[in-house]
């Protein structure tokens, strides 16, 4: 069985929340950094900006990879009935249903509302790009009960064999390949493994099992690898770009090494920040209050992103583009924010977020 105890001075599940906390916040801002970011990237030709914001484009990458570091995090490690992921399932189905309302209705522009029309297209694909999650939310919990027996049973060396086969068939083999194709290989082969999210998974528990890294050993390490997968993902992005323009993100993938290596740095970043932080103090009731209110933000962002569009059309006129999307991103973040606060507070939704 995989358990290692750390010894530090804050009990371990006290910092572990907090640790988790404030990775719902920084994913919550990535996704929003991602979706502002990447409308403007396709308006432009490489220059100094376009590179600029490509880099901020893979900076927030790792958003999707930390929501699934968490929730392998959470649950993972628990003994429970299949009744409790299926319930999770039913929420996240809710939640789904419900806030897709807010999307549609906005985009029937006048037309009369159609209760069929409505169901089934958001049945069938997401009202908004950002909804994507919660379909791939509700499958994963189908299959966490089978994943928590598997967490458990486990042992060091099965995990390693796990990763080993996983991430360099579905993370590093397919860079490796699309940069020299003589490497390539049948994708015959990756449709008889587990999917990377299940994977992704189980590496966020494995990783929660092990003693938080000291921060003088770890801290330069994690920050390095962040930066030089940002710094890959654009030195080829470019070189995409010189040779497909009209199609180049191909490394806009989440399943990619140069996107998940630094999204379990952020992870461990987050576990070292926290080590020593106080439960009571004043920094972990902010970030914890923060992380209670970041998903009600995310179901939001896209929404504010529309009806705040005037605002970046502004800031874009009078300030270089860069200053101009950041602002953005922290208004969207800030006004969306107080709204979920208050959402999270009534009754009928107080369980669904």
């Amino acid at each position: 069985m995989l358990y290692t105890k750390e010894r530090e001075p804050v009990p371990r599940a006290q910092n572990r929340n907090l640790a988790l906390d404030l990775l719902r916040v920084l994913a919550c801002f990535l996704v929003i950094v991602n979706h502002t970011t990447g409308d403007l990237l396709l308006t432009l030709a490489p220059s100094g900006t376009w590179y600029a914001l490509v880099g901020f484009f893979f900076l927030s990458k790792p958003a999707v990879p930390l929501f699934y570091l968490v929730t392998g995090t959470l649950l993972l490690g628990r003994e429970e009935p299949v009744t409790r992921s299926l319930a999770r399932c039913a929420r996240i189905l809710a939640v789904l249903f419900l806030f897709s309302l807010l999307y549609y209705g906005n985009g029937l522009q006048g037309k009369p509302f159609s209760f069929s029309d409505y169901w089934a297209s958001t049945w069938h694909a997401p009202q908004t790009r950002a909804f994507w999650y919660l379909y791939v939310y509700a499958g994963l919990m189908l299959m966490v009960p089978l994943l928590q027996r598997l967490a458990r049973g486990m042992k060091e060396t099965e995990y390693r064999y796990l990763f080993a086969v996983l991430l360099t068939l579905l993370s590093v083999l397919p860079i490796a390949s699309h940069l020299t194709p003589e490497l390539w290989y049948s994708a015959y082969i990756d449709s008889a493994l587990m999917a990377m999210p299940l994977c992704v998974l189980l590496l966020g528990y494995y990783v929660s099992q092990k003693p938080i890294p000291r921060a003088r050993a770890a801290l330069l390490p994690c920050i390095l690898l962040i930066l030089l997968g940002a710094f890959l993902s654009v030195r080829w992005t470019a070189r995409e770009y010189a040779k497909w323009p009209a199609d180049y993100l191909w490394f806009d993938n989440i399943n990619l090494a140069t996107i998940l290596t630094p999204a379990v740095c952020w992870y461990l970043l987050s576990r070292m920040a926290c080590a020593r932080v106080r439960p009571d103090s004043r920094a972990a009731r902010l970030v914890s209050a923060l992380g209670r209110d970041t998903f009600g933000v995310y179901l939001l962002a896209d929404f504010a992103q529309e009806k705040l569009q005037p605002l970046q059309t502004f800031l874009l006129g009078r300030m270089h583009m860069i200053p101009a999307v950041v602002f953005f991103q922290i208004c969207i973040f800030a006004c969306c924010l107080p709204v979920a606060a208050v959402l999270r507070r009534l009754p009928g939704l107080r369980k669904l977020l």
